[in-house]
């Protein structure tokens, strides 16, 4: 194992051992909010299988010990462009990626502008699909943005913070509230966009692996990506949320994802 701090993105990365060669690249990309601590465990029991891989754990910008974006303008593209420019300085031309909820948005957006770069892709409750609302949740969120756009016009008007403290508290989501203004930005950005036409364009290999209890993507999300993207496979896992590879969840997962990986060809893998 081997840490390594860049000045933009930090990463820990497990190699062959000296003078083995390198056979596959797999790089696991976190969820907003979280850390590539998260992904860790997984990527420890990954390389004890496949020794002769290299694994990439990266903390995207903003998270772990990774530098803050540059500006509010950032999209997916921009931290999708921060990970390919990391590999590129490690002289990663193919690899297979692991992308959990944003994480996995940002595996769809280099899998669509990154062809040779991305071989296939594994989605573990990924975001990137616009999530379905019934009526009530249309007029509810309507509500809460004219109720936030009123507040901010106070607050600029008199120097106060009733946004924050009538809206944003209130009704802002986990990874709304731990953000700092910077990342809020951001977030509310990244939230809306919605990849579905460019998945079906798609032309790697898949493997999706949802919890059956995921609050954040739910189910029906893993239906509509099985159906969008050409060449997938869905596993469901029962009585799992949002972060299925939890506890024992591990190795459930890697049940799965040992076979998807195997035939990665080694004339292919570097």
């Amino acid at each position: 194992m081997q840490e390594k701090r860049q000045a933009k993105l930090n990463a820990v990365v497990y190699r062959p051992k000296e003078g083995e060669s390198v056979t596959g690249n797999l790089v696991l990309l976190h969820g907003w909010g979280n850390s590539l601590e998260t992904l860790l465990p997984l990527a420890k029991m990954f390389h004890r299988r496949f020794a002769s891989w290299q694994v990439f754990v990266i903390d995207l910008p903003g998270h772990g010990k990774s530098a803050m974006p540059q500006n509010e303008e950032w999209g997916s593209r921009e931290f999708a462009n921060e990970v390919r420019d990391y590999l590129r300085e490690e002289k990663v031309t193919k690899a297979v990626f692991l992308g959990h909820s944003f994480g996995g948005k940002v595996s769809l957006l280099l899998a669509k502008e990154e062809k040779e770069l991305v071989q296939k892709v594994i989605l573990v409750g990924s975001a990137g699909l616009a999530p379905k609302r019934t009526l009530k949740k249309k007029i509810f969120l309507f509500y809460v943005k004219i109720l936030g756009l009123f507040y901010k016009k106070i607050d600029s008007l008199f120097g106060m913070t009733l946004f924050q403290q009538k809206v944003a508290a209130r009704y802002g989501s986990a990874d709304y509230k731990k953000a700092n203004p910077l990342m809020r930005k951001i977030l509310g950005r990244v939230i809306r966009e919605d990849f579905s036409s460019m998945c079906s364009s798609l032309e790697q290999e898949f493997l999706l692996l949802w919890g059956q209890e995921d609050n954040e993507t739910p189910i029906d999300m893993a239906m509509r990506f099985s159906k969008l993207l050409k060449k997938s496979q869905l596993v469901i896992y029962p009585h799992k949320g949002h972060h299925p590879f939890e506890d024992v969840g591990y190795h459930l997962l890697l049940k799965s994802i040992f076979p998807f990986v195997v035939n990665v060809a080694k004339r292919e893998a570097i």
